[in-house]
């Protein structure tokens, strides 16, 4: 499927600095869900991502936002293909976090946007990014720092499978990447547009030149 990240602009202000952060996260899909049909989900709802909160004796806080997977047994309604959680914790100072990891989830990634973190007495600094060893089953985060912490937790099932990549094609073989790369040059995941389109004129063209990858 083709895709564009696109923005509602301000023309008017368009000049003006403007603070805007996003992550873009890829997951890997299992060999036998790759070419199941592309989909879109919006999430933002506390039903669709929850969001937990607590509160110690102190008045210092803690939110996590489910992402995907679970969290104190609330779950994203994000569909995944294997098991995993993405999970955007922020901490108050001198605030400590836990979270269960599944005996199964081998792969944990920490990554710090703002202030530090740490876990196991090791700190790790803003935009670090730290990969633990799996041992045992409860991982504890403490905020080090006078401002907080804002990081991301990705952590997951391996899928044991071999891995091929190029560009914007994960597959499992070079050949496999070869036949993604010819699908896409013969317009069978759409045909690109231009930014200039306006929405109805973009409805079309999608309608005209769909992806044949539907289930």
């Amino acid at each position: 499927m083709l895709h564009e990240e696109m923005f509602d602009m301000d023309f008017e202000n368009f000049f003006q600095p403007c603070d805007q952060e996003l992550y873009q996260l890829w997951v890997n899909n299992p060999a036998g869900k790759k070419l199941t049909s592309p989909k879109i989900n919006l999430l933002g709802t506390d039903e669709e991502t929850p969001c937990i909160r607590t509160i110690d004796d102190d008045g210092r806080k803690t939110e996590t936002i489910v992402i995907a997977g679970r969290h104190k047994g609330k779950s994203s309604s994000a569909p995944i293909e294997s098991d995993l959680a993405i999970l955007h914790v922020k901490l108050d100072a001198g605030t400590c976090w836990s979270h269960y990891l599944p005996q199964q989830h081998e792969t944990v990634i920490l990554y710090v946007r703002q202030g530090s973190i740490e876990v196991e007495g090791v700190k790790v600094p803003p935009h670090y990014t730290a990969y633990l060893a799996k041992q045992g089953s409860n991982l504890e985060v403490s905020s080090s720092s006078t401002e907080g912490a804002d990081f991301l937790l990705l952590a997951g099932e391996p899928l044991r499978e071999p891995v091929s990549a190029q560009g914007s094609m994960v597959m499992n073989s070079p050949a496999e990447i070869s036949i993604a790369y010819a699908d896409y040059q013969q317009g069978k995941m759409g045909l690109p547009w231009s930014e200039e389109l306006s929405d109805d004129e973009w409805l079309e063209h999608v309608k005209k030149h769909p992806s044949v990858y539907r289930s």
